[in-house]
């Protein structure tokens, strides 16, 4: 029996790790193909392109590795079963669940390794994704100009009627409108101008502007008119760390906690205008963390789903075991995890256990094909 058992533990892990190089092959294929398409990645260079996609490859490891360990699952025990193996122990007296035991086992580790990932390393890989990318498409400031238009930074808000280019090729905006602002966004300075040579100063990180047919009002000088006028506007605050907002899928799990105690505390006092938006700060970012939970147990219950499924049914058709995984996945365990989340954010059902929905419908699943196996 302890060698049937090492022998389905090696065959499950070897299978888990093929369909999930290809799988992440596929996704990684698929999102570069995705962002060399859009507009605002046009100039960037190649390598950065690539290296972002990597990084949202690994944001997203909690959507591909339940699918990966229960097409993984799927293979090694319909084989099992395909072959007679799983009939013949049948015959021998020996019941389903010792065959489960490597299940269990490589289960509990993917939920393990899934969970630790979740707690620091994805929510990293989000968040340093969306820096690059904020920092990549601000050294191609053209790129953003051409995309929108409207810009905004710190201190200043600007947009512009229309674009075309100079006899080099250049971008030119016209119909500019500038507003300066200060600390507390009261209006310092207001410029309209008839066209602008927007370019990106790489020394100092800010937007210099050619302006041409220049109207300019400040609030120390009054209006004045100008031919021509040069500005300086700061972006370097968008292309730092810091200054790219940290949403709640970028931070860890203890950052998530602190945040809902921190908004949990401070609306014990605040008005009630604050005090509904710091509650719903602090349910959003217990909702992420029950979230999390409910993704580290998934692979748990795809690996014993797909055991059992698979020496109840299980086909040597190895598409057929692929698209069944896929449909688990994408049509039952993901859409009633996206429920779950629905339903704890809306104040429904307060119990964050509600975000193991999808993972209990799949555990009965899986006890009531392991029953069928244990029936003469």
């Amino acid at each position: 029996m302890k060698l049937i058992q090492k022998q389905l533990l090696r065959e499950l892990a070897l299978n888990s790790l093929l369909t999930g190089a290809v799988l992440s092959g596929v996704f990684f294929v698929i999102s570069l193909a995705l962002v060399l398409g859009a507009q605002r990645a046009e100039g960037l260079p190649f390598v950065l392109l690539v290296r972002h996609t990597g990084l949202n490859l690994l944001a997203n490891l909690q959507l591909l590795l339940p699918l990966m360990v229960l097409t993984g699952s799927l293979f090694t025990y319909a084989r099992f079963r395909e072959e007679g193996e799983a009939t013949a122990m049948r015959v021998a007296g020996v019941s389903a669940w010792p065959l489960l035991a490597p299940a269990l086992l490589f289960g509990a580790a993917a939920t393990l390794g899934l969970a630790l990932l979740q707690d620091e390393i994805i929510p990293a890989a989000y968040q340093q994704g969306r820096i690059e990318m904020t920092r990549d498409l601000l050294s191609h400031v053209e790129d953003i100009l051409l995309g929108d238009s409207v810009v905004s930074g710190r201190g200043f808000e600007a947009h512009w009627k229309g674009r075309s280019a100079d006899a080099s090729g250049r971008l030119v905006l016209h119909g500019l409108e500038l507003v300066e602002l200060d600390n507390t966004r009261r209006v310092q300075a207001h410029t309209v101008a008839e066209t602008a040579l927007p370019r990106f100063d790489r020394q100092t990180g800010g937007l210099d502007l050619a302006l041409r047919g220049v109207r300019r009002w400040t609030r120390g000088e009054g209006m004045a008119a100008a031919g021509e006028l040069r500005l300086a506007l700061p972006l370097d605050e968008l292309s730092q760390r810091e200054s790219v907002p940290r949403r709640d899928s970028g931070r860890s799990g203890a950052e998530l906690a602190a945040l809902a105690v921190a908004a949990e505390s401070a609306a014990a006092s605040a008005p009630e205008d604050e005090r509904r938006e710091l509650l719903r700060s602090a349910r959003n970012a217990r909702g992420k963390a029950g979230l999390r939970l409910g993704f580290a147990a998934a692979p748990f219950v795809c690996v014993v789903f797909g055991a059992a499924f698979g020496m109840l049914r299980g086909r040597a058709n190895r598409l057929l075991v692929f698209l069944t995984g896929f449909a688990v996945v994408a049509l039952v365990h993901y859409p009633l995890a996206m429920l779950s989340d629905w339903i704890f954010l809306r104040g429904l059902i307060d119990a964050p256990a509600i975000y193991f929905l999808g993972d209990l419908v799949l555990l009965f699943a899986a006890v009531f094909c392991l029953r069928r196996l244990d029936q003469p």
